[in-house]
Protein backbone atom coordinates (compact mmCIF):
# COMPACT_ATOMS: atom_id res chain seq x y z
CA UNK A 1 0.00 0.00 0.00
CA UNK A 2 2.81 2.69 0.68
CA UNK A 3 4.17 1.58 -2.82
CA UNK A 4 1.33 2.05 -4.16
CA UNK A 5 1.10 5.68 -3.09
CA UNK A 6 4.80 6.14 -4.19
CA UNK A 7 4.26 5.18 -7.80
CA UNK A 8 0.98 6.86 -7.56
CA UNK A 9 -1.17 3.93 -8.38
CA UNK A 10 -4.91 3.61 -6.60
CA UNK A 11 -4.73 2.38 -3.20
CA UNK A 12 -6.49 -0.75 -2.52
CA UNK A 13 -8.71 -0.54 0.27
CA UNK A 14 -10.69 -3.81 1.78
CA UNK A 15 -14.42 -3.97 1.16
CA UNK A 16 -14.97 -4.50 4.76
CA UNK A 17 -12.70 -1.48 6.28
CA UNK A 18 -14.62 1.01 8.63
CA UNK A 19 -17.44 -1.42 9.07
CA UNK A 20 -18.07 -2.54 12.77
CA UNK A 21 -18.02 -6.44 13.03
CA UNK A 22 -22.29 -6.63 13.13
CA UNK A 23 -21.83 -5.16 9.38
CA UNK A 24 -19.48 -7.22 8.38
CA UNK A 25 -21.63 -10.42 9.66
CA UNK A 26 -24.62 -9.16 7.50
CA UNK A 27 -22.75 -8.54 4.52
CA UNK A 28 -20.88 -11.90 4.75
CA UNK A 29 -23.91 -13.52 5.16
CA UNK A 30 -25.39 -11.81 1.46
CA UNK A 31 -22.43 -13.57 0.01
CA UNK A 32 -22.15 -17.27 1.24
CA UNK A 33 -25.44 -18.61 1.78
CA UNK A 34 -26.26 -19.78 4.86
CA UNK A 35 -27.34 -23.52 5.48
CA UNK A 36 -30.97 -23.66 6.01
CA UNK A 37 -30.67 -25.40 9.45
CA UNK A 38 -28.05 -22.63 11.00
CA UNK A 39 -30.46 -19.95 9.55
CA UNK A 40 -33.54 -21.68 11.08
CA UNK A 41 -31.63 -21.33 14.74
CA UNK A 42 -30.12 -18.18 14.32
CA UNK A 43 -33.93 -16.50 13.82
CA UNK A 44 -35.41 -19.19 16.51
CA UNK A 45 -32.84 -16.90 18.85
CA UNK A 46 -33.39 -13.88 17.54
CA UNK A 47 -37.05 -14.30 18.11
CA UNK A 48 -36.47 -15.88 21.43
CA UNK A 49 -34.69 -12.73 22.14
CA UNK A 50 -37.62 -10.52 21.48
CA UNK A 51 -39.66 -12.62 22.82
CA UNK A 52 -37.56 -12.38 26.25
CA UNK A 53 -37.26 -8.29 25.84
CA UNK A 54 -41.06 -8.00 25.06
CA UNK A 55 -41.93 -10.02 28.41
CA UNK A 56 -39.11 -7.66 30.44
CA UNK A 57 -40.71 -4.37 29.33
CA UNK A 58 -44.38 -6.04 30.07
CA UNK A 59 -43.72 -6.90 33.61
CA UNK A 60 -41.94 -3.58 34.12
CA UNK A 61 -45.46 -1.36 32.75
CA UNK A 62 -46.72 -4.15 35.48
CA UNK A 63 -44.84 -3.24 38.33
CA UNK A 64 -44.94 0.35 37.51
CA UNK A 65 -48.03 0.50 37.13
CA UNK A 66 -49.24 -1.23 40.33
CA UNK A 67 -48.27 2.21 41.90
CA UNK A 68 -51.27 4.69 39.95
CA UNK A 69 -54.07 3.74 42.97
CA UNK A 70 -51.77 4.25 46.26
CA UNK A 71 -50.13 7.41 44.32
CA UNK A 72 -53.56 8.84 43.72
CA UNK A 73 -54.76 8.26 46.60
CA UNK A 74 -51.95 9.90 48.16
CA UNK A 75 -52.61 12.80 45.97
CA UNK A 76 -55.85 13.45 47.26
CA UNK A 77 -54.93 13.64 50.64
CA UNK A 78 -52.24 15.68 50.09
CA UNK A 79 -54.25 18.26 47.66
CA UNK A 80 -55.01 21.01 49.85
CA UNK A 81 -51.16 21.38 50.34
CA UNK A 82 -49.82 21.16 46.90
CA UNK A 83 -52.80 23.63 45.45
CA UNK A 84 -51.13 26.25 47.83
CA UNK A 85 -47.56 25.38 47.06
CA UNK A 86 -46.77 24.17 50.88
CA UNK A 87 -43.42 21.83 49.67
CA UNK A 88 -40.39 23.47 48.50
CA UNK A 89 -38.51 20.28 48.41
CA UNK A 90 -39.09 16.66 47.45
CA UNK A 91 -36.75 13.92 48.83
CA UNK A 92 -37.16 10.64 46.88
CA UNK A 93 -35.90 7.88 49.71
CA UNK A 94 -33.59 5.94 47.67
CA UNK A 95 -33.54 2.84 46.14
CA UNK A 96 -37.25 1.88 45.24
CA UNK A 97 -38.40 5.20 47.01
CA UNK A 98 -37.31 6.25 43.21
CA UNK A 99 -39.83 5.58 40.75
CA UNK A 100 -43.16 6.59 43.31
CA UNK A 101 -41.11 9.93 43.69
CA UNK A 102 -40.82 10.38 39.87
CA UNK A 103 -44.45 9.97 39.58
CA UNK A 104 -45.65 12.05 42.32
CA UNK A 105 -43.01 14.56 41.90
CA UNK A 106 -44.23 15.26 38.06
CA UNK A 107 -47.85 15.81 39.21
CA UNK A 108 -46.81 18.33 41.60
CA UNK A 109 -44.57 20.01 39.13
CA UNK A 110 -47.61 20.20 36.60
CA UNK A 111 -49.85 21.79 39.66
CA UNK A 112 -47.10 24.31 40.76
CA UNK A 113 -46.98 25.22 37.12
CA UNK A 114 -51.01 25.44 36.86
CA UNK A 115 -51.05 27.18 40.14
CA UNK A 116 -48.02 29.61 39.02
CA UNK A 117 -45.91 28.43 42.14
CA UNK A 118 -42.11 27.80 42.04
CA UNK A 119 -41.56 24.21 41.10
CA UNK A 120 -40.40 22.22 43.71
CA UNK A 121 -36.72 21.12 44.40
CA UNK A 122 -36.50 17.27 43.40
CA UNK A 123 -33.38 15.20 45.13
CA UNK A 124 -32.96 11.62 45.71
CA UNK A 125 -30.70 10.52 49.31
CA UNK A 126 -30.24 7.10 50.93
CA UNK A 127 -31.29 6.43 53.81
CA UNK A 128 -29.95 4.17 56.46
CA UNK A 129 -32.05 0.88 56.94
CA UNK A 130 -30.49 -1.61 59.37
CA UNK A 131 -28.01 0.87 60.74
CA UNK A 132 -29.98 1.96 63.99
CA UNK A 133 -30.46 -1.52 64.91
CA UNK A 134 -27.15 -2.69 64.23
CA UNK A 135 -25.00 0.22 66.15
CA UNK A 136 -23.40 -2.41 68.83
CA UNK A 137 -20.83 -2.98 66.60
CA UNK A 138 -18.33 -0.54 66.74
CA UNK A 139 -17.64 -0.31 63.10
CA UNK A 140 -21.14 -0.15 62.43
CA UNK A 141 -21.72 2.66 64.76
CA UNK A 142 -18.75 4.96 63.33
CA UNK A 143 -20.88 4.48 59.82
CA UNK A 144 -24.21 5.82 61.36
CA UNK A 145 -22.47 8.54 62.86
CA UNK A 146 -20.73 9.87 59.44
CA UNK A 147 -23.84 9.45 57.49
CA UNK A 148 -25.88 11.20 60.00
CA UNK A 149 -23.32 13.57 59.60
CA UNK A 150 -22.94 13.70 55.60
CA UNK A 151 -27.04 13.57 55.07
CA UNK A 152 -27.00 17.14 57.28
CA UNK A 153 -24.59 18.23 55.08
CA UNK A 154 -26.31 17.27 52.19
CA UNK A 155 -29.68 18.59 53.35
CA UNK A 156 -28.15 21.68 54.15
CA UNK A 157 -26.74 21.90 50.65
CA UNK A 158 -30.49 21.27 48.94
CA UNK A 159 -31.54 24.31 51.34
CA UNK A 160 -29.39 26.77 50.09
CA UNK A 161 -30.29 25.89 46.13
CA UNK A 162 -33.89 26.37 47.39
CA UNK A 163 -33.22 29.46 49.06
CA UNK A 164 -31.61 30.65 45.56
CA UNK A 165 -35.33 31.17 43.88
CA UNK A 166 -37.78 31.39 47.26
CA UNK A 167 -37.54 30.59 51.19
CA UNK A 168 -37.72 27.36 51.65
CA UNK A 169 -40.97 25.70 52.76
CA UNK A 170 -42.02 22.00 53.91
CA UNK A 171 -40.21 19.25 52.81
CA UNK A 172 -42.20 16.53 51.35
CA UNK A 173 -40.56 12.97 51.54
CA UNK A 174 -41.38 10.09 49.25
CA UNK A 175 -40.89 6.59 49.78
CA UNK A 176 -42.16 3.04 48.71
CA UNK A 177 -42.97 1.26 51.96
CA UNK A 178 -42.45 1.93 55.40
CA UNK A 179 -41.29 -1.33 57.78
CA UNK A 180 -39.34 -0.02 61.06
CA UNK A 181 -39.47 3.84 59.62
CA UNK A 182 -35.44 3.66 60.26
CA UNK A 183 -34.62 4.63 56.99
CA UNK A 184 -37.25 7.65 57.09
CA UNK A 185 -35.86 8.52 60.30
CA UNK A 186 -32.88 9.16 59.15
CA UNK A 187 -33.81 11.62 56.55
CA UNK A 188 -36.24 13.00 59.12
CA UNK A 189 -33.05 13.42 61.71
CA UNK A 190 -30.91 14.89 58.89
CA UNK A 191 -33.98 17.52 57.88
CA UNK A 192 -34.55 18.66 61.81
CA UNK A 193 -30.80 19.32 61.93
CA UNK A 194 -31.47 22.27 59.45
CA UNK A 195 -34.85 23.55 61.05
CA UNK A 196 -36.54 21.86 58.35
CA UNK A 197 -40.15 20.45 58.39
CA UNK A 198 -41.22 17.60 56.55
CA UNK A 199 -44.15 15.33 55.70
CA UNK A 200 -43.63 11.66 54.64
CA UNK A 201 -46.03 10.30 51.75
CA UNK A 202 -45.30 6.17 51.54
CA UNK A 203 -47.46 3.77 48.92
CA UNK A 204 -47.51 1.38 52.24
CA UNK A 205 -46.80 -0.24 54.97
CA UNK A 206 -45.90 -3.80 56.40
CA UNK A 207 -47.51 -2.54 59.91
CA UNK A 208 -50.43 -0.52 59.47
CA UNK A 209 -50.88 -0.17 63.01
CA UNK A 210 -47.11 1.31 63.58
CA UNK A 211 -47.78 4.28 61.45
CA UNK A 212 -49.24 6.08 63.88
CA UNK A 213 -46.34 5.25 66.13
CA UNK A 214 -43.96 6.45 64.16
CA UNK A 215 -46.35 9.88 63.29
CA UNK A 216 -46.69 10.49 67.04
CA UNK A 217 -42.64 9.76 67.69
CA UNK A 218 -41.45 12.19 64.61
CA UNK A 219 -44.16 14.77 64.97
CA UNK A 220 -44.62 14.45 61.58
CA UNK A 221 -47.48 13.86 59.28
CA UNK A 222 -47.23 10.57 57.62
CA UNK A 223 -49.94 9.65 54.42
CA UNK A 224 -50.49 6.36 53.60
CA UNK A 225 -51.38 5.23 49.64
CA UNK A 226 -52.59 1.72 51.06
CA UNK A 227 -52.03 -0.26 53.39
CA UNK A 228 -49.80 -3.14 51.18
CA UNK A 229 -46.51 -2.53 50.07
CA UNK A 230 -45.30 -1.60 46.22
CA UNK A 231 -44.23 -4.35 43.93
CA UNK A 232 -41.09 -2.96 43.17
CA UNK A 233 -39.73 -3.11 46.33
CA UNK A 234 -39.10 -7.08 45.24
CA UNK A 235 -37.81 -5.56 41.56
CA UNK A 236 -35.05 -2.91 42.57
CA UNK A 237 -33.37 -3.92 39.37
CA UNK A 238 -35.96 -1.82 37.64
CA UNK A 239 -35.37 1.83 40.01
CA UNK A 240 -31.58 1.38 38.07
CA UNK A 241 -29.86 1.84 41.59
CA UNK A 242 -29.11 0.53 44.34
CA UNK A 243 -28.17 1.66 48.03
CA UNK A 244 -25.95 0.40 50.66
CA UNK A 245 -25.82 1.36 54.35
CA UNK A 246 -23.13 3.87 54.33
CA UNK A 247 -23.62 5.77 51.29
CA UNK A 248 -25.58 8.63 50.89
CA UNK A 249 -26.58 8.27 47.31
CA UNK A 250 -28.04 5.14 45.39
CA UNK A 251 -25.41 3.48 43.26
CA UNK A 252 -26.16 2.13 40.08
CA UNK A 253 -27.99 -1.42 40.32
CA UNK A 254 -25.27 -4.46 38.71
CA UNK A 255 -28.41 -5.74 37.28
CA UNK A 256 -30.39 -3.05 35.68
CA UNK A 257 -30.98 -3.23 32.32
CA UNK A 258 -31.06 0.28 31.01
CA UNK A 259 -33.86 -0.28 28.32
CA UNK A 260 -35.61 -1.39 30.82
CA UNK A 261 -34.76 1.02 33.31
CA UNK A 262 -35.52 3.31 30.89
CA UNK A 263 -39.10 2.13 29.73
CA UNK A 264 -40.06 1.44 33.31
CA UNK A 265 -39.29 5.45 33.97
CA UNK A 266 -41.36 6.44 30.71
CA UNK A 267 -44.39 4.64 31.82
CA UNK A 268 -43.96 6.24 35.42
CA UNK A 269 -43.91 9.75 33.31
CA UNK A 270 -47.10 8.39 31.59
CA UNK A 271 -48.68 7.82 34.83
CA UNK A 272 -48.26 11.16 36.23
CA UNK A 273 -49.18 12.90 32.83
CA UNK A 274 -53.33 11.02 33.19
CA UNK A 275 -52.64 11.52 37.31
CA UNK A 276 -52.69 15.78 36.06
CA UNK A 277 -54.89 15.46 33.67
CA UNK A 278 -57.35 13.47 36.05
CA UNK A 279 -56.89 16.49 38.23
CA UNK A 280 -57.23 19.02 35.91
CA UNK A 281 -60.86 18.03 34.89
CA UNK A 282 -61.41 17.18 38.99
CA UNK A 283 -61.91 13.34 38.16
CA UNK A 284 -59.36 12.25 40.82
CA UNK A 285 -60.85 8.94 43.14
CA UNK A 286 -60.08 7.48 46.14
CA UNK A 287 -58.99 4.08 45.40
CA UNK A 288 -59.90 1.63 47.86
CA UNK A 289 -58.67 -2.12 46.42
CA UNK A 290 -55.59 -2.90 49.54
CA UNK A 291 -56.79 0.07 51.37
CA UNK A 292 -57.38 3.22 51.09
CA UNK A 293 -55.47 6.86 51.66
CA UNK A 294 -54.97 7.74 54.90
CA UNK A 295 -53.38 10.89 57.19
CA UNK A 296 -51.51 9.94 60.56
CA UNK A 297 -50.85 13.13 61.90
CA UNK A 298 -49.02 13.03 65.83
CA UNK A 299 -51.31 13.30 68.12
Amino acid sequence: MILDRFFGRKERRSVFEGKTPEQIKEEWRGLVPEPDDIRRDRLAREELKKSQIEREKERAEWIVEDLRQPVENILIELLPDIESGAYSTIIGDDASGRVPTIILAHVIKSIYELKGHQPPVVRFLAGSTGLLKDQKSEDVADIAVEKAKSLAEQVKKIQDTVRKHSEPKKVLIVTDIIDTGESIQTLLSALKRNDWDADVATIGTTDEAKLQELSDLWGTRIVRGRWTGAMIYQDKALTGVQKKKGDLFATPHPEADPDRVRHGRDVARQIARELFDKYKTKDLDMHFEHGTGITYSPR
